[in-house]
Order: structure tokens, then sequence, then C-alpha cells
């Protein structure tokens, strides 16, 4: 990632309605709007009741598998989402594991609703 600059942590407020375990993907630009090669990335979505409280619910994320890179993709697998209906905090961090063994950062943040799934 030494190449890239990414930028400050993006605001984002995601809604989601309960026991939707679609995953979440997100794509990335470098400072140019070129796609970043993500083969080495890893992330975290993390969901808490507040900013700065304990987890209720971490969710890992990986390159999405194309035969194309770079391709920008982060894909996060919610399989296990089981979060209840509420307002809640989140954040994104995405961590490079490449050679330049890079620090993770904060990506994504802002508020994370969940609705009541529709019957």
């Amino acid at each position: 990632m030494a190449t890239e600059d990414l930028g400050d942590v993006i605001a984002c407020n995601l809604v989601r309605r309960e026991e939707d375990t679609d995953d979440l993907t997100v794509r990335l630009r470098d400072s140019s709007g070129n796609l970043v090669d993500t083969t080495n990335f890893t992330a975290n979505l993390r969901v808490s009741a507040t900013a700065d409280g304990a987890p209720l619910g971490t969710f890992a994320g990986a390159p999405a598998v194309s035969p194309a890179q770079p391709n920008g993709l982060i894909v996060i697998d919610m399989a296990t989402f089981s979060i209840t209906p509420g307002s809640y905090k989140y954040d994104i961090r995405i961590t490079d594991n490449g050679p330049a063994d890079n620090p993770a950062r904060v990506y994504f943040a802002g508020s994370f609703k969940v609705k009541d799934r529709i019957q």
C-alpha cells in the first residue's frame, strides 16, 4: 500500500434487515481513481452499541476472487449476522498484509441500523 493514498475515513451509514446474511462488498480506489490491488488485504467490520463500545458482532472480509487484479474489491462475510433490530455504530478496519506489513486503518465508519425483518 506504499503507493496508494486512500484518504480519510469515509462516513457511510448502513441499514440492514434482521437476519440479512448477504455479504457486504466495498471497492477501494486510490487518490487517482485507480482500483487498488487488494490481494493481500483483510478487513473486519465491527458493530457496537456505541462508537467506543465492545463489539456486538465482528465480520471478516477478504479480497474478492477475480482473475483480473487489481479489482479493488473486499467482500465482508455476513453469514453469521444476527444482531437484533436497533441503532448501532460500526467501523471497517482494513489491513494490508503484504510485504510492507502496514497497520490496520479505519476506512469506513458510521451508524448501523438494523430494521425488523419483513414477514
